[in-house]
Order: structure tokens, then C-alpha cells, then sequence
């Protein structure tokens, strides 16, 4: 099914921008931008599951485990269950990939441009 997307416009204001720039503003925060603008202005989608996510492995003191090269282990956690609605939360969102976030706004921006060539009586 395609992505169908639910969004609030009157959210997309001077306040709304600013935020966005403040988030972005060192040039790697993209991703941390993209969950703000989901996650204010995207009431609701039909994004579904499985989210699964890798989570570092721990010992009993809290610290990462590693290998014997050095690398951390982790485990799969799947968040959202296959079929099921991701939620519009960032809690999810920021799982999500920065290419696809992104695209989902550029998505809402496009929509939100009045089209040029439309005409309009009065």
C-alpha cells in the first residue's frame, strides 16, 4: 500500500521554522530535525510494523559488551509488530531512517506549495 500521510498545516508557522533551524543548525542534525517535523505536524499515517531496532548488550554494570576485537554486541528489539500502525511519536520516529524521514517532509512541503500553473477566479 502507499504511504498515506495525515498532516496539520496550520502547524507549519514561524515558531514551527525556527525550531527547525535551531535543530539543524550545526549541519548534523538532520535526522533530530526530521523527527521534530514529523512528530509536530503528522497527526497520523498508515507506516506500519515491524520496527525492529539494534540495542547495545550490557553487563550488569550498565557498560556495553564488545568482542574480542573490540566491537559492541547487540540484540534486536522489535518495537512495532509486523502489520501494526507505527505510532507518530518520537519515541518510534527516531528509529526510523533519516532518507525516509526525509522524504517525508519534503513530501508534506511539496503538497503544501500552492501550485503555480492553477488558476483562480474570483
Amino acid at each position: 500500500d502507499p504511504l498515506t500521510i495525515v498532516y496539520r498545516p496550520g502547524r507549519v508557522n514561524a515558531e514551527y521554522q525556527r525550531r527547525v533551524n535551531e535543530l539543524a543548525s550545526d549541519g548534523t542534525s538532520q535526522h533530530a530535525a526530521a523527527v521534530f517535523s514529523i512528530c509536530t505536524i503528522v497527526s497520523d499515517w498508515n507506516l506500519r510494523g515491524p520496527l525492529t531496532v539494534d540495542k547495545p548488550r550490557l553487563d550488569g554494570k550498565g557498560k556495553p559488551i564488545r568482542d574480542a576485537y573490540g566491537v559492541d554486541l547487540y540484540e534486536a528489539v522489535e518495537l512495532v509488530k509486523e502489520g501494526d500502525k507505527i505510532p507518530v511519536s518520537s519515541d518510534t520516529v527516531k528509529y526510523l531512517s533519516t532518507p525516509l524521514l526525509l522524504l517525508i517532509v519534503q513530501a508534506i512541503g511539496e503538497d503544501m506549495t500552492p501550485d503555480p500553473k492553477a488558476s483562480t477566479t474570483s
